[in-house]
């Protein structure tokens, strides 16, 4: 017998094992623009220890107010940000992660925290075998769109959005252990839940499932911020909060001014990127052979004319040894791969900043000081942003 859960919604029997064998990915939709080979396997890589998310996507009143930011493509393919309201934001995140999780056929579950007259509960990319219970009826991208594209109403209910993935997820808890897999829950909201109490209550028994939650905040709201990283703080697992993807470049840039972080690095670890290294881009300065790594994995590893690495494999010279052969590696990368928005400089350019990484190796070879990295980051952002008009 299907177990009932809140909102008078039946959730179907799980089928209580995994396939050894992780889907091919299949892409159905050309990718978000700025997607790199070496991001996409980055994603397929987690998707094998995170076979399914759960999107809790907010659609409460709130999220009317005019005060989010869409980017959008001019006539000539330059990429600008537009004023919009925080569902209109949101709205695209949803689609273009719809379109990744698609490529990669990833289960993909969304749950609105308000019914709209699309429904509730949807499910993208069904497979065969289940590996957690489903609240929702299958949709495609299209039918995303349309939901997306619906008003937004009442509260914040918050916590009996995560009640229902934990009920989703506890049945195939022992089965997901065993397999060393998780579910990822990723939380979209401008707000605060209707009760904080229940809600910690709520998460509590969420994160003592094999899960693991990303909050992304659709608001800069002091109050909202404060809320959720105080949360953070008291529950026993820690949370991944992402802010906006203007909000998180510049904290990056602070530390690493050579790294852009575009919206589709910032859709990517939206969706799940499970690694320390994407934590710490925008927490300190990243060691030469952490540049090194992290350049590798995002433009892909791969350049014609290396010396080196098997198969045409990444052989980027160790930039303490060799910094010369691996600027001009980097440089290869770099010319092989898209433009990018840049959110600091609200204009289009490479991945890497080659004359920002320069500097920053620079500094690390004759200094060595964290502390002199970060305030020659900030010198640079004061500098990139001094000629350009910050939209509030």
């Amino acid at each position: 017998m299907s177990p009932a859960v809140p909102h008078g919604v039946v959730v179907g029997q799980p089928v209580l094992t995994i396939s050894s064998a992780s889907a091919k990915p299949k892409p159905t939709e050309p990718l978000p623009t700025g997607w790199t080979r070496g991001l996409m396997k980055e994603i397929e890589r987690a998707n094998n220890s995170f076979p399914v998310r759960y999107v809790i996507v907010d659609n409460s009143g709130s999220m009317n107010m005019p005060d989010g930011r869409r980017l959008v493509a001019a006539s000539d393919g330059a990429i600008h940000p537009v004023s919009a309201t925080r569902w209109a934001e949101l709205g695209d995140t949803v689609s273009e992660l719809a379109k990744v999780t698609s490529a990669l056929n990833a289960e993909t579950h969304f749950h609105l925290l308000n019914p709209s007259a699309e429904g509730q509960f949807f499910v993208l990319n069904i497979q065969d075998t289940a590996i957690t219970a489903r609240a929702g009826a299958p949709c495609d991208i299209d039918k995303l769109r349309r939901v997306m594209q619906t008003a937004c109403e009442y509260s914040t209910p918050l916590t009996e959005a995560v009640q229902l993935v934990a009920d989703c997820v506890k049945p195939s808890e022992a089965t997901l252990r065993a397999a060393g897999k998780r579910a990822v829950v990723i939380i979209a909201t401008d707000g605060l839940p209707n009760d904080a109490k229940s809600f910690l209550n709520a998460m509590t028994i969420l994160q003592r499932l094999p899960v693991w939650v990303i909050v992304r905040l659709c608001t800069n709201d002091e109050s909202v911020v404060s809320y959720w990283s105080d949360l953070d703080k008291q529950l026993e697992m820690p949370l991944e909060v992402l802010d906006d993807v203007e909000g998180e470049a510049r904290e990056a840039h602070l530390c690493n001014p050579w790294l852009v972080c575009p919206p589709a690095l910032h859709l990517a670890r939206t969706i799940g990127i499970k690694d320390k290294l994407y934590d710490l881009i925008d927490e300190q300065p990243l060691a030469p052979s952490q540049v090194k790594q992290l350049i590798e994995r995002l433009l892909g590893g791969r350049s014609e004319g290396f010396e080196g690495g098997e198969g045409g494999e990444s052989g980027l010279a160790e930039p303490e040894l060799e910094p010369e052969l691996f600027l001009r590696q980097v440089r290869q990368l770099v010319a092989s791969s898209p433009s990018v928005y840049n959110p600091v400089t609200k204009r289009m350019g490479p991945w890497i900043d080659m004359r920002a990484l320069e500097r920053f190796l620079a500094r690390r070879r004759h200094k060595g000081s964290s502390g002199d990295l970060c305030m020659g980051a900030a010198d640079e952002i004061r500098k990139a942003t001094s000629n350009f008009c910050t939209i509030s």
